[in-house]
């Protein structure tokens, strides 16, 4: 996550020292997208079957070593070709990471778990781009790649001593069980994962672009921008997966997304001559907050929708579904907002076509609302076993 959001704050470097023009940009992004999609499903049956753990490890280490080729790259098809392979690492690793704490924990505590999960997760993609611009000013793009290496070591050191192995020990199953799609609340909230990421995809590529080119803003500057979403998704991720635990997943899903599309219509604001605090801030504070109360209902009520022998690969469909999302987005926003490699060099037009693309996404955002109103139900709670008494003196004596 560290790495995703930090290339986006790096782009205008890159572009500027490699070459390529606004495509090489949308290739960067979404050579790992693109990978890091067909190849998901793969990763989570691979950790079902072998091991979540094992396939876990071989992804961060694989992942490590793509990073070491981005760092080294000489050429933007060169760094595109790294970055694919980084997205097959990135693959067998993601689905691990939500299928161990779905496998280690107690039904009861899962929503808390994955709430912890997901305000990591955002805390990581919103200290990216500020860890990642204070590298690109202070020496180097190259280093949001070379990072990866020493975080790898830690994660593999950790993951050896305290992650413990699950797997599903059924064999010459069907990548992608079929049954997975008789679950309408899993179909469901997949469907909303895919609006709601396309949205958050398409508005993180232009965001950091759009504060360094027409705002003037250095690349640590256009990270520090994106810090309220860290404190958001730090305080409130875990209590809104209580809170879904609580009430359901439903009414948390379907204001969510509306807050978090009020917040990129704020954006809209963002103009040559505007500032931080009246243009910036509130929109990207009030899209935060959205995202905190989405990511972990949201993914909640995916993996509860699968059965526990399929946690991996609801979690792969769950990642590729989003990471699709994004992918379309990155592709298909620019051309529908009219931003173009000419429009990328004019900061006024450039900031006319980001209001387009934000009015877009926010129109998504609200859209994924209303559909999981319409569409998802709390799950209902599996029965326990019921307890079954039996008198001392009928029992079988004790020899």
């Amino acid at each position: 996550m560290i790495d995703a959001t930090a290339v986006n704050v790096a782009l205008p470097r890159i572009g500027r020292d490699l070459g390529g023009g606004l495509a090489a940009l949308q290739w960067t992004v979404n050579a790992y997208t693109l990978a890091l999609t067909a190849f998901l499903l793969l990763g989570g049956a691979l950790g079902d079957h072998h091991g979540r753990k094992r396939v876990f490890l071989v992804g961060v280490v694989w992942f490590a070593v793509a990073s070491g080729l981005c760092a080294l790259a000489p050429s933007a098809g060169f760094l595109i070709g790294a970055r694919a392979l980084q997205g097959i690492g990135g693959a067998l690793l993601t689905p691990g990471s939500l299928a161990i704490i779905e496998a280690s924990f107690q039904p009861e505590d899962r929503s808390t778990a994955i709430g912890a999960w997901s305000g990591l997760g955002g805390v990581a993609a919103a200290v990216g781009p500020v860890l990642g611009g204070w590298l690109v000013e202070a020496v180097s793009w190259r280093l949001i790649f070379l990072i990866n290496l020493p975080l790898a070591a830690g994660v593999v050191w950790v993951g050896v001593r305290h992650v413990p192995e699950s797997r599903n020990p059924g064999r010459r199953q069907a990548i992608l069980p079929l049954d997975l799609f008789r679950s309408r609340q899993f179909d469901a909230a997949n469907l909303v994962t895919f609006v709601v990421y396309a949205a958050l995809g398409g508005a993180l590529f232009l965001v950091p672009v759009v504060l360094q080119v027409v705002l003037g803003f250095s690349p640590i500057g256009a990270g520090a921008a994106l810090v309220p979403i860290t404190i958001l998704m730090l305080a409130l991720s875990a209590r809104a997966g209580r809170l879904a635990q609580r009430i359901g997943p439903r009414m948390p899903m379907t204001f969510g997304p509306v807050v978090a599309g009020v917040g990129l219509a704020l954006l809209t604001r963002v103009g040559v001559h505007s500032g931080y605090a009246g243009a910036v801030l509130p929109g990207v504070g009030v899209f935060g907050l959205g995202l905190a109360l989405t990511v972990a209902p949201l993914t909640s009520a995916v993996l509860a929708a699968a059965s526990q022998a399929h946690v991996g690969v609801a979690s792969a469909v769950n990642n590729e579904v989003s990471r699709l999302g994004g992918f379309i987005a990155v592709a298909v926003l620019p051309i529908a907002a009219g931003i173009s490699t000419r429009t990328y060099h004019h900061p006024a037009e450039l900031a006319s076509g980001f209001h387009t693309a934000m009015w877009i996404t926010a129109g998504l955002c609200v859209a994924g609302g209303l559909l999981a109103g319409a569409t998802i139900r709390r799950p209902t709670p599996a029965p326990r076993p019921s307890a079954r008494y039996h008198c001392a003196v009928e029992a079988t004596p004790v020899v």
